[in-house]
């Protein structure tokens, strides 16, 4: 397949990947007061994606590099996803991402890295099995760790979309006025160290761990 058509393919939220389940935190904040307002829900995005530079995106970029194996990377971002809902959402999304490839690509090594992670009961975090993905679908790495910022750039969105905290229109406008903050984002992930990986934004990972909390909800996470 043509790469441009199977970025076009990946990034279309009917790719059944699972992100559309997830906000990210955003449904909580809104509960909480946490956030208010278009202006605040801008803030929180922005802030997440801000945060994914320092910590998915480096974690994505060496999956793709693969110096060292993903399941060893897998172990590494299980260690550092201290909150319960968010290693929970991490999981439930890389594991659809796995079975999505897998099913969809015909490949052989996408086949025997769902099998792996099935047969020993890997968490198979969203971040190192998007980058080995990535590789092994033959995208490059810029591709690769754009199109991980741009699943959660869209989720976070349609997230708040779906929330009716604001329109859709709203939301075309919130992801084009974004798109240089990501872009941002991504230009650090993809040279950070993993040796210098972080989570740089703690009120983040404290709010969405009140998701379970929430007496009725849209959202997993």
């Amino acid at each position: 397949m043509p790469p441009s058509w199977l970025l076009l393919q990946l990034a279309d939220s009917a790719f059944p990947s699972g992100g559309l389940a997830h906000a990210g935190g955003l449904e909580a904040a809104l509960a909480f007061s946490a956030v208010r307002g278009r202006a605040g829900i801008a803030s929180w995005i922005g802030r997440s994606l801000d945060a994914a530079g320092e910590l998915a995106l480096p974690i994505c970029a060496a999956g793709w590099d693969g110096n060292l194996p993903w399941s060893e990377l897998d172990d590494l971002t299980d260690a550092l996803l201290t909150s319960q809902v968010a290693n929970r959402a991490s999981r439930a999304q890389g594991q659809s991402l796995l079975a999505a490839a897998a099913g969809s690509f015909g490949d052989e090594r996408l086949t025997l890295m769902r099998h792996q992670a099935l047969r020993e009961r890997r968490p198979a975090h969203l971040a190192p099995a998007f980058g080995t993905v990535g590789r092994i679908l033959g995208l490059t790495r810029e591709d690769t760790l754009r199109l991980h910022l741009h699943g959660q750039l869209r989720s976070l969105v349609g997230a708040a979309v779906r929330l009716n905290a604001i329109g859709p229109l709203d939301g075309q406008a919130m992801h084009h006025a974004l798109a240089e903050r990501a872009e941002a984002a991504v230009r650090r992930g993809a040279t950070l160290p993993l040796d210098e990986i972080a989570t740089i934004d703690p009120l983040l990972d404290l709010i969405q761990s009140q998701q379970d909390r929430l007496y009725s909800r849209l959202f997993t996470s």
